[in-house]
């Protein structure tokens, strides 16, 4: 059986940064900031991307493309068949099916707000019922297995597809688009009166604020937002011409757009906090709860809801559809089917 690969270096690059660039930058890392302490966790995750996040996946993404198989197959033919190694393709195949559920439940609470902001539905709850009303969700089974279930139909629907028509093609549309987004939604962001103290304090780093719980949430942060031993890395290398790709420049262009992604949702999140008088510790309630606040004060809120939710909605599928590659691309390897 012939095995696909990419059909560019760009269409590589957007797909593997589409899998990074997801719920890790918008949702889980303007979060940690805020628990953290501002810049001074920055400057932490920043260090620890260059010397720890960087190399990692480097070196996934060339495991990959020396064994030009997913990793539980790989892994065997580039050690033995009963080698200790072996272990590495069992536990990124399980760790990448038990984050494909809980990045299904995230992306269903996205959907219900995108949906909510479009029909007018999210301008009914007033200040104090915001946050009832996101609690309510999270315990409201029925809602969202039906937006899980939508959801993964548009999931099948591309993987389908096939790697180029798939993926890469919806990566290489969407990620630049992103991009563009986010650039503008933070200008309009700190436009607002009182946005240069949240911005002082998003840039500022108090190092006294560093501590081992610091440095462990930007470690762990690290491996979410990249994506490292998630099945993908090794995946979308073994993709790769063996003579014809650029592993390590290509990786450093990956995490650039996701560092740049997380960084921007920061500028967009924390200098609109600050100018409406909201707290940056709100834990993970934070980007539905604190920005459903937000959008009910600023002109064109409904819009720019909508606007915001759409956008973290393909940060999200583009994260999910790498998770569903590495899960069939795995399948396919192990049980030799087209």
């Amino acid at each position: 059986m012939n095995r696909e690969n990419w059909g560019s270096r760009f269409g590589f690059i957007m797909a593997t940064a589409g899998f990074a660039i997801g719920m890790g930058n918008i949702w889980r890392f303007p979060y940690i900031v805020g628990e953290s302490g501002g810049g001074a966790f920055i400057v932490v995750y920043l260090i620890l991307t260059a010397i720890i996040g960087i190399p990692l996946l480097t070196a996934e993404i060339s495991l990959g493309r020396k064994a030009q198989l997913t990793p539980l197959e790989g892994m065997k033919k580039l050690s033995s068949p009963k080698s200790f190694w072996n272990i590495i393709g069992w536990v990124e195949i399980v760790a990448t099916v038990m984050i494909l559920g809980y990045y299904l439940m995230i992306m269903s609470w996205v959907t219900v707000y995108f949906k909510e902001y479009v029909t007018g539905e999210a301008f009914a709850f007033s200040s104090s019922t915001i946050e009832t009303h996101f609690t309510a969700l999270q315990q409201d089974p029925t809602t969202l297995l039906i937006y899980c279930f939508i959801i993964s139909i548009i999931m099948a629907v591309v993987a389908a597809r096939g790697l180029q028509g798939g993926v890469e093609l919806v990566s290489k549309v969407f990620m630049p688009i992103l991009l563009i987004m986010f650039i503008l939604l933070a200008f309009g962001s700190n436009t607002f009166e009182g946005s240069s103290e949240g911005l002082w304090w998003y840039l500022t780093p108090d190092f006294s604020k560093i501590t081992f719980a610091v440095i462990l949430s930007a470690l762990g942060q690290i491996f979410f937002s990249i994506g490292i031993a998630l099945t993908a890395g090794f995946v979308f290398g073994s993709y790769l011409d063996k003579n014809k790709s650029d592993i390590p420049g290509s990786v450093g262009i990956v995490v650039f757009f996701d560092t740049a992604i997380a960084i921007l949702a920061g500028f967009v999140i924390f200098p609109a906090l600050f100018a409406f008088g909201l707290q940056p510790d709100s834990g993970p309630g934070l980007l539905f709860v604190t920005m459903a606040s937000l959008f009910k004060e600023i002109p064109f809120g409904m819009f720019l809801g909508a606007l915001f939710f759409f956008l973290v909605f393909i940060a999200a599928f583009t994260s999910i559809i790498g998770l569903l590659e590495a899960v069939i691309s795995t399948a396919m390897d192990s049980f030799n089917i087209s």
